[in-house]
């Protein structure tokens, strides 16, 4: 089946049909962009939660003038702290595919009132992807959309926020020292207890924290079995679109972090930030094409534009190509209140740009 894109207006039909060119929205203004961001912090969660329930499951110490108890704290805190600041790896990465990648929207319908109404009496219906990939700078992914429960799913979102309340973490939430001085300041408390009373709140904490982490494992096999048609998307992403999303998030992390310094130490400062290590974001990357079942009915092919250097210019729309030869029929809907007007004007449009009337019905 091909696909169907609407326009809302005889002006953008013919736009469309002039310029041969379909404009990509940046995905961070896109009417889905909510959607896509919170698909994009399930994600994040989940790498959070998983990353503590391996620190939970590790039974050994790290620092043998530090507790097991200690160590705990520190590190929730430390990940509290990232994730208080935006300075998680998920994070960072939805920011960089908020402002720097473009969307564009098909529906695979044949043709129903629902997408009139929704979307713009005028749809071109292409064979199949028109877009000319004539800019080396982006990548397209083209994929259907996978619906799922988003209600069915805040389970997730809310562990992982009460993972970070329990035990003695709330007092140390609202610091706004630095984080090195944070965790000293934490350790510093922690000092006074002594070697048994660390074994007690260790075991106090693992009480909390288990159950918590076994709670969500239910919710986070079926969103895993539910996206499982999408995980093909990551081995189409380009190897050149990782690094070039690697260095986005260590540069982004690194300026966000020192800028958290005061302008005088950040000045000596720079050399100190160590990059994380290489990820692999196609996992993450699925958050693109996943939609609350409510939205079923769309029946939704989504295109994005990744980015495989940095760009300045494109501003919020990507102005791409068509190719016309894809193109199968433009069509206005049996509704609308003008349509012999509509139709009469498009035929007469794209015949005066060399293509066929009989492409409008």
């Amino acid at each position: 089946m091909g696909l169907k894109h609407y326009t809302s207006n005889l002006e953008s039909a013919k736009s469309i049909i002039h310029s041969r060119q379909l404009w990509l929205r940046n995905t961070g203004m896109t009417k889905d962009s909510e959607e896509i961001f919170h698909y994009f912090n399930i994600f994040n969660d989940l790498h959070v939660i998983e990353d503590i329930n391996s620190l939970i499951s590790k039974n050994f110490n790290p620092n043998s003038k530090a507790s097991l108890y200690e160590f705990y704290i520190t590190s929730l805190l430390f990940e509290h702290y990232y994730k208080e600041h935006s300075l998680q790896i998920g994070q960072v990465l939805a920011d960089v595919i908020r402002n720097e990648s473009y969307l564009i929207c098909f529906t695979e319908e044949s043709g129903s009132m629902y997408h009139e109404d929704s979307y713009g009496p005028i749809a071109f219906l292409f064979t199949d992807n028109p877009l000319i990939k004539n800019d080396i700078s982006y990548q397209f992914i083209k994929n259907k959309i996978t619906y799922i429960s988003k209600e069915k799913y805040e389970v997730i979102n809310k562990t992982a926020n009460d993972i970070f309340k329990v035990s003695d973490l709330p007092r140390y939430y609202n610091s706004h020292k630095l984080l090195n001085e944070v965790i000293k300041y934490a350790q510093d408390e922690l000092s006074g207890y002594s070697k048994s009373e660390h074994k007690r709140k260790r075991k106090d904490l693992l009480k909390l924290l288990t159950p918590l982490i076994q709670s969500i494992q239910l919710a986070t096999k079926d969103f895993s079995a539910e996206i499982s048609p999408l995980f093909i998307l990551s081995e189409q992403i380009n190897p050149d679109i990782n690094d070039y999303l690697n260095n986005r998030v260590n540069e982004i992390r690194k300026e966000r972090i020192l800028d958290r310094f005061s302008p005088e130490y950040r000045a000596i400062s720079g050399d100190m930030f160590h990059a994380e290590k290489a990820f692999e974001h196609g996992k993450n990357l699925i958050s693109c094409f996943i939609k609350d079942s409510q939205f079923e009915k769309d029946n939704e092919t989504r295109i994005i534009a990744l980015p495989l250097s940095k760009q300045t210019n494109e501003g919020n729309n990507l102005k791409v190509n068509i190719n016309m030869n894809k193109l199968e029929k433009i069509s206005v809907s049996q509704s609308v209140e003008n349509r012999k007007f509509l139709i009469s004007e498009l035929k007469d449009f794209v015949q005066s740009r060399g293509l066929n009337p009989e492409l409008v019905e």
